[in-house]
């Protein structure tokens, strides 16, 4: 099933289905609950989106499919979602879908943006190798938005930016910039197609601060690895500049991923 049928299509289907939902039986919840998996988000193109600002944030730029209230949530502003696109669960199903400690009473199920991207008309973009913390990818994406960036290329080792933990870290950035996963040789080939000059986070590069302006005028993709690896050789061959972040303690011995990204994101900006 490639799409969540409307109210009216399972309730010609299914005689237990309601507005208000609290068997773990319900076809509607399985179908639902399946949606924990990634593969199955994957299989039918969606993304779940939970908690009230990021629910938002996705309503003004995906299609809903549906919205899941537990039995508290109030509507308030969201009084203007159609009820054939809302149900309610018990509190103790709508915690079995919930990725959270403390759930917020709402998730939406949209569909999976299209991840089409022209590089000819971008100037700055992040990529990203073997970043695996979702958390880390989230903070990256927000980061990037928050700076002008205009697109996070992943590979596939990356997390993915859709995951629950990725959209909440992003605080809903990541639906208002474009987010692609694909082998990061196909993304740096893409690049240099494109004249954009490749910037590698490496401990061996120059250092950042004294060096940055030498981008000045051009385009550019900052390239940034996973905290343990670092860039792969094969990410390394396609830098025309590599940059560290120079530590101030020498007792330190380096930065989370998502920091760092951000420090050189800011600091090529200048």
């Amino acid at each position: 099933m490639s799409e969540l049928l409307s109210y009216s299509q399972y309730m010609s289907k299914s005689s237990d289905y309601t507005h208000f939902i609290t068997s773990k039986d319900n076809d509607f919840f399985k179908k639902v609950k399946s949606y924990v998996l990634a593969k199955n988000r994957i299989r039918d193109k969606v993304v779940l989106v939970e908690g009230k600002k990021s629910f938002e944030e996705a309503l003004s730029a995906l299609r809903l499919r549906h919205a899941l209230l537990d039995e508290d949530f109030c509507l308030n502003s969201l009084t203007d979602l159609p009820s054939e696109k809302r149900t309610r669960l018990s509190n103790h199903l709508f915690g079995v879908l919930s990725e959270t400690k403390s759930p917020q009473g709402i998730i939406g199920i949209f569909d999976m943006p299209d991840q089409e991207l022209d590089m000819s008309l971008q100037n700055k973009v992040v990529v990203l190798e073997g970043v695996q913390d979702p958390g880390n990818v989230g903070t990256i994406i927000r980061t990037a938005f928050f700076l002008g960036y205009q697109a996070v290329l992943l590979d596939e080792a990356c997390a993915a930016p859709f995951s629950p933990k990725a959209i909440r870290s992003s605080m809903g950035a990541l639906f208002h910039i474009p987010c692609v996963t694909a082998p990061i040789e196909q993304h740096l080939s893409n690049l240099k197609k494109a004249e954009f000059a490749i910037v590698g986070s490496d401990l061996c590069g120059d250092d950042l601060q004294s060096r940055a302006d030498s981008l000045s005028g051009q385009k550019f993709a900052l390239l940034v690895g996973s905290e343990g690896q670092g860039l792969s050789k094969n990410a390394l061959s396609y830098c025309d500049y590599r940059y560290r972040i120079s530590a101030e303690n020498d007792e330190a011995e380096s930065l989370n991923a998502a920091v760092a990204s951000g420090i050189m994101m800011y600091q090529l900006n200048i």
